[in-house]
């Protein structure tokens, strides 16, 4: 009697260890949500200051913009970010390259919200750049990508 309450405690433990296991992987590899608009951050992404001021020729005002660095290509977040933009339309998408470096843009809508995705690597860059906006749709949707 003695020996099958152990054994039942030991089952118990074991099959909390791995419930712990699945949920801790689950959360450390599903990406943080924490991007402007709650939009995802492409997985083990650190955050990159860049002044907001840099971006002012090439988004309005009143827009929300969080930069990251990754050792993930440009293709390759650019690739993730079309998986995961779940319930957002892509309206238009850029890659260019020139000398060395690649630039890539996207550019979603979801209702009256827009959000962009730019990510850029390439000489001179160790880590891919990339910077995630969000804002209103009359604002971001006349933004040309060229």
């Amino acid at each position: 009697m003695k020996e099958k309450g152990v054994s039942s405690i030991v089952v118990i433990a074991i099959v909390v260890v791995i419930v712990a296991v699945v949920v801790i992987g689950y959360f450390l590899l599903k990406g943080d949500e924490g991007g402007p608009g709650g939009l995802p951050v492409y997985s083990g992404s650190k955050g990159y200051d860049i002044p907001k001021e840099y971006f002012g020729e090439f988004l309005p005002e009143g827009v929300e913009i969080k930069a990251y660095t990754s050792s993930a290509s440009v293709q390759d977040i650019l690739v993730w970010y079309s998986d995961h933009m779940i319930g957002w339309i892509m309206e238009n998408e850029l890659t260019q390259s020139q000398m060395g470096m690649t630039i890539g843009t996207q550019l979603y809508r979801k209702g009256t919200e827009g959000a962009v995705v730019i990510a850029m690597g390439g000489t001179g860059i160790d880590d891919t750049i990339y910077v995630l906006a969000t804002g209103s749709w009359s604002e971001l949707g006349e933004w040309e990508l060229q």
